[in-house]
């Protein structure tokens, strides 16, 4: 493959070809994670907006741990028991095997 430079052609490889090859993938995925958490913080800020302008509620700070107890297993189970009571279904929790094997 011939490289035209400004008075001369070259024969072989682009010397940059290698080096942006190699960092495309890497600046794909930086991009594509920030996006994704750009878009995870602008849904949140969304919802915030929606609860506080529709209950008429001032704004209050959830702290900075409050992503981590809306993730705990805890947290977890009685969101999806009221899920399944909204469904028709009455459900009873018990602790099984594995949570009492994890804590």
């Amino acid at each position: 493959m011939a490289h035209r430079g400004a008075d001369r052609v070259r024969e072989g490889r682009c010397p940059l070809e290698g080096h942006l090859l190699r960092r495309a993938p890497r600046a794909a995925a930086w991009t594509t994670r920030r996006a994704q958490s750009d878009r995870r913080s602008r849904h949140d800020i969304l919802v915030a907006y929606l609860h506080i302008v529709r209950d008429q509620v001032p704004f209050r700070e959830l702290g900075p741990d409050w992503q981590k107890k809306r993730s705990s297993p805890e947290h977890r189970s009685r969101r999806l028991q009221r899920q399944i009571e909204a469904l028709g279904y009455k459900v009873t929790l018990e602790e099984g095997e594995a949570a009492e094997q994890a804590a």
